[in-house]
């Protein structure tokens, strides 16, 4: 048996004849200088794979080259010290793959993707920052993850139904937006992080944008069309402000977990904040007090929250 690649060596990973596709498996923890991936491009379109085992870490500290038809993916950790170039995939597909490192990805590099077998995520976390396309995320099994050292830059619409799209620190830029759903499907915006973005709803499913593990930043507009978001959560200090208007989804608000019951809240569309302005607004003089009355429709949360016009309001105690 051939001894395991060294810290300081170059490895090539391809075939020089048009034999049939190649499949590698990477099931120790290692580390190399650099990695080049090829496939001999004849008339049966032969592949070149690279598979990370669960639990195995390669480490690259140089550079990655991936030729035409060549894809690293499974569901380990691949350690990316420097860029990573050419027109191959990485694609996590049986587990979570951890793309980590100071590496880089340049805009048409590499594409990106995630599998929909099983459950799988593609956690992006170089520190050099990645430019890519929409990744694609239309299935339950997809989970698409920003880093806390990832920086993300996607030049193409975001769309998200059935899976989510996790922020674990990181940023995300986005200048063509999110779009949450379709169809009767939802997606979800959920972690913490800076998402550079736009966020607007598209269908009509269920979507969920809940801040959890620290602040969840949304930077950019928020809504078209009909009301973005069936629910708000946070899980953990301010994920937005104390009240974040959209004249054209409504009103909507996001309390404290550190208040009892604050984890979940929801306030009205803008024609029931015009006829119940005062439902509407913050009062921290009144908070405790109101936070304790469950009935004529407020929810136990931070804020205040009209049920349907059906009830009126209590009135405080002096």
């Amino acid at each position: 048996m051939a001894a395991p690649p060294a810290p300081g060596d170059d490895v090539y990973i391809g075939s020089s004849a048009d034999t049939g596709n190649l499949t590698v498996n990477e099931d120790v923890t290692i580390a190399i200088h650099s990695l080049t991936m090829g496939a001999k491009t004849g008339k049966n379109g032969n592949a070149t794979t690279l598979t990370v085992i669960p639990n195995a870490i390669l480490t690259v500290n140089n550079t990655i080259s991936l030729g035409a038809n060549t894809t690293i993916n499974g569901a380990g950790t691949l350690i990316a010290n420097g860029a990573i170039s050419g027109g191959g995939a990485i694609s996590a597909s049986s587990g979570l793959l951890n793309l980590s490192g100071n590496g880089s990805i340049a805009g048409g590099g590499a594409v990106l993707s995630i599998g929909t077998s099983v459950p799988s995520t593609l956690e992006l976390n170089l520190s050099g920052g990645i430019t890519t396309g929409a990744i694609t995320i239309n299935n339950a099994n997809q989970t698409l993850e920003i880093g806390p050292q990832g920086l993300v830059t996607i030049t193409a619409a975001e769309k998200i139904s059935n899976g989510t799209l996790q922020m674990a620190g990181g940023t995300l830029i986005e200048s063509s937006g999110i779009v949450l759903g379709t169809g009767n499907t939802g997606g979800t915006l959920t972690g913490s992080g800076i998402v550079h973005a736009a966020v607007s709803k598209a269908g009509g499913g269920s979507n969920v944008i809940k801040a959890a593990g620290g602040t969840l930043d949304l930077t950019g507009a928020i809504g078209s069309g009909p009301a973005l978001e069936d629910r708000w959560q946070c899980d953990r200090k301010y994920a937005y402000s104390d009240q974040q208007r959209q004249p054209d989804v409504g009103d909507w608000a996001c309390g404290r977990a550190d208040h009892p019951g604050g984890r979940e809240h929801r306030v009205g569309h803008d024609s029931a904040r015009r006829r119940h302005p005062d439902r509407y607004v913050w009062d921290r003089r009144r908070q405790r007090r109101d936070l304790s009355r469950q009935r004529h429709g407020y929810r136990r949360a931070v804020g205040k929250r009209y049920d349907q016009g059906q009830r009126r309001r209590a009135r405080p105690r002096q």
